[in-house]
């Protein structure tokens, strides 16, 4: 999901957090509307499904629609552009996570830093 990721980057990377925390359909600027999403999934629609392929696959799930059978908003599925939208947040949100997750580990890693920083002043 590499196109996608960098809109995501540009535009919604400072809300990241928030997204994983609550969820994409708080309302986030790009991502709001039916016309917003329908947009996003125009341009970046193929590599959304792409990804959403794979990762049913991991999860185990026979297909896509099994997958998102599972989603908390698969509430959504009454018009295509509803499914475009669900599509859209479902790769928001597992962009959101990455981020989170890659900022964690960051985290983690500085933290080891300074404490070898502070064992090796000890020594």
């Amino acid at each position: 999901m590499k196109e996608f990721k960098e809109w995501f980057e540009e535009n919604l990377s400072e809300y990241a957090e928030d997204i994983v925390n609550h969820g994409v359909d708080c309302g986030f600027p790009g991502v709001t509307t039916y016309s917003e999403c329908v947009e996003l999934w125009e341009k970046y629609g193929q590599e959304i499904w792409d990804y959403a392929v794979e990762q049913a696959e991991q999860l185990g799930c026979k297909n896509v629609a099994e997958m998102i059978s599972s989603f908390k908003r698969a509430d959504m599925l009454e018009s295509l552009d509803e499914f475009y939208n669900l599509m859209v947040w479902y790769a928001c949100e597992e962009i959101a996570r990455e981020i989170t997750d890659q900022q964690d580990e960051d985290e983690y890693e500085d933290e080891d830093e300074y404490e070898d920083e502070d064992e090796d002043s000890l020594d």
